[in-house]
C-alpha cells in the first residue's frame, strides 16, 4: 500500500531511474494496484495479462505518475473481464513524455479517472501525447465513466468491439478529452461486425482540441455510427466552444447500420475555428439526424453529405431550432435517400449574423431521392421562420422525381416550404432553385395533394435575392411551380 518510487523526489522528482512491471495472472489480476503509487523520473511500463481475471486494476488513494513515458499493456483472456480497469478517478499522469494504453479483453478497458500526458491538468504548458488503443469482444471495447483524457499533444483512440455493446461510450457526471494538438478517434472496426453504436456520448461530456483538429469515425454495424444524447455535450477544434480565434478543422464520418449514422439525439453542439465536414451514411435509416438548439458553427466552410439506403429514411434529418452556421465561408449539403434533406425549424446560414448578415459565403444544397411519397421531397421546410440565408448565391437543386420524369410515380415534391414566414433570401448574390417531381394529386397526403416542382404553401413565404431569382419547377403530372397560397 506504499508508494514505489524511482526518483529523488516523490513529489516533484529531478532525476532518477526507470519502473518496470510484468505480471501474469491465471486465477486472479495480472497487476492489482489497490492503493498507493508508482512513481518514476524516468519513465512507467507495466506489463499485465491474465487468463482468469482482469489482466490490470488500477485503483484506491494513489496515483501512476513518472516525469517520462508511461506505458501500460494489458491482455485478459479470461471469458467476463476487462482488459484494464481503473477505478476511485485515478490519476495516470506523465508531466513531459507521452502515455499510451493498449488494452483487451472481454471489454476492453474501463477508466473511471484521470489520464494526463502534460504537466497541469488545467492549463498545461508542457507535456506529450495519448495512445490509446482499447479492444472488447464482449463488452465495450472502451469505457469512459466521469472520466478525462489531457494532453499538450496529441490524442489518439481507437477502441473497437464485436459484440453487442457499443465500442466507444463515453458517461458520467464530468470529464473532458482535451489536447492542444489534433485529436482523432476510431470507434467501430471499419468492416465486418463491430458492435451496437460505434460512438455514444452520455451526461454532457466535451471533446476539444484547442489548437489543431479533430477527427471522429464511428461505425455501428448493429446500431448507429454516433449518438449524442445530451445538448452540454459539444464537439470542439477550437480554442473555445462557442467563439474559437484559433484552432482547426472537425471532420466526422459515421456509418450506421440498423440506425442513424450520426444521431445527435439531445442535441450536442459542434464548432470548428475553420472547416466543418460531416459524412452520414445509413443502411436502415436517416443519415444524419440532427435536433436540439445548438451551435453547428464553423468560422470557414461546412460540408454535410447524408446517404440513407433505407426504404424509410431521409439522407439528412434536421429538427428544432439548430443553425447550421458557417460565420466565414461556404455551405454545401448533398442529400442521397428515400427523401432528399427535411428541416423542421432553424435552418441554413452562410453568413457572419443569423437574421441580416453582412458577409459570408454560399450556400449550394443538392438532393436526389429514389423514393416514392405524397409528402416526400429533395427539400422539405416545415415549421413557422425556418429559414436559409446566404451573404452570396444560393443554388438549390432537388430532383425529387425518383422514378423519371416518365416513370409512374416519385416523391411529391422537389422543393416544399410546408410551414408560414419562411425565407431563402441572398443578401448580396442570386437565387437558383430548381425542383424536380413527378406525382399525381394525392388526397392521402399530410401536405400538400399536389405535386409540384417548387411548392411554396403560404403567403407568407418569401423567394429573395439582391441579383437574379432563378426558378425551374417540373412535375409532369403535377405542377411545375406551385406559387399560389392556401391561406389567403
Amino acid at each position: 500500500h506504499d508508494a514505489l518510487p524511482i526518483s529523488n523526489n516523490v513529489n516533484s522528482p529531478a532525476s532518477g531511474g526507470t519502473i518496470s512491471i510484468n505480471g501474469t495472472g491465471s486465477s486472479d489480476y495480472g497487476f492489482y494496484k489497490e492503493s498507493g503509487s508508482l512513481l518514476s523520473y524516468g519513465g512507467i511500463t507495466v506489463n499485465a495479462s491474465s487468463t482468469g481475471s482482469r489482466a490490470s486494476y488500477y485503483g484506491g488513494a494513489g496515483s501512476v505518475k513518472s516525469v517520462g513515458g508511461i506505458t501500460l499493456t494489458n491482455t485478459s483472456t479470461s471469458g467476463y473481464n476487462w482488459g484494464m480497469y481503473v477505478t476511485d478517478n485515478q490519476l495516470i499522469q506523465s508531466t513531459t513524455g507521452n502515455i499510451a494504453i493498449t488494452s483487451s479483453g472481454q471489454g476492453g478497458a474501463y477508466i473511471y479517472g484521470r489520464v494526463v500526458a502534460a504537466d497541469s491538468e488545467s492549463n498545461p504548458t508542457a507535456g506529450g501525447g495519448i495512445s490509446l488503443n482499447a479492444t472488447g469482444s464482449s463488452s465495450f471495447g472502451l469505457q469512459l465513466d466521469t472520466s478525462s483524457l489531457i494532453a499538450n499533444g496529441p490524442i489518439a483512440i481507437t477502441a473497437t468491439n464485436t459484440s453487442a455493446e457499443h465500442a466507444f461510450q463515453y458517461l458520467g457526471a464530468s470529464g473532458a478529452i482535451k489536447a492542444k494538438g489534433n485529436i482523432t478517434i476510431q470507434a467501430g472496426n471499419a468492416t465486418g461486425n463491430t458492435g451496437t453504436w460505434g460512438l455514444t456520448i452520455y451526461g454532457g461530456r466535451t471533446i476539444q482540441s484547442t489548437g489543431g483538429d479533430v477527427s471522429i469515425t464511428a461505425r455501428g454495424s448493429a446500431g448507429g455510427g454516433i449518438w449524442i444524447d445530451s445538448s452540454a455535450t459539444t464537439i470542439t477544434a477550437g480554442n473555445s466552444l462557442t467563439a474559437p480565434t484559433a484552432g482547426g478543422d472537425l471532420t466526422i464520418v459515421a456509418e450506421g447500420g440498423v440506425a442513424e449514422g450520426i444521431r445527435l439525439y439531445g442535441g450536442g453542439g459542434l464548432v470548428a475555428n475553420r472547416d466543418i465536414t460531416i459524412t452520414g451514411t445509413s443502411t436502415s435509416s436517416n443519415g444524419v439526424r440532427i435536433n436540439g438548439s445548438q451551435l453547428l458553427k464553423a468560422n470557414r466552410n461546412i460540408s454535410i453529405t447524408g446517404t440513407s439506403s433505407d426504404t424509410g429514411g431521409w439522407a439528412q434529418y434536421f429538427e428544432g431550432s439548430r443553425l447550421i452556421q458557417s460565420v466565414g465561408g461556404n455551405i454545401d449539403i448533398t442529400a442521397n435517400g428515400r427523401w432528399g434533406m427535411y428541416i423542421n425549424g432553424g435552418g441554413v446560414v452562410a453568413g457572419n449574423d443569423t437574421t441580416n448578415p453582412t458577409a459570408g459565403g454560399t450556400v449550394s444544397i443538392r438532393s436526389t431521392t429514389s423514393g416514392s411519397h405524397p409528402d416526400g421531397a429533395g427539400l422539405r421546410m416545415d415549421n413557422t421562420n425556418t429559414k436559409i440565408l446566404a451573404w452570396d448565391d444560393i443554388n438549390i437543386y432537388a430532383n425529387a422525381a425518383s422514378a423519371g420524369m416518365n416513370g409512374i410515380s416519385g416523391n411529391g415534391h422537389g422543393v416544399l416550404m410546408w410551414g408560414s414566414n419562411q425565407v431563402i433570401r441572398s443578401y448580396n448574390g442570386d437565387l437558383t432553385m430548381t425542383g424536380y417531381a413527378n406525382r399525381w394529386v394525392d388526397n392521402n397526403a399530410g401536405t400538400a395533394g399536389i405535386s409540384g416542382g417548387i411548392t411554396l404553401y403560404s403567403s407568407t413565404d418569401t423567394l429573395r435575392a439582391k441579383g437574379d431569382i432563378t426558378l425551374k419547377g417540373v412535375s409532369m403530372q403535377g405542377i411545375g411551380l406551385y406559387l399560389t397560397v392556401a391561406d389567403g
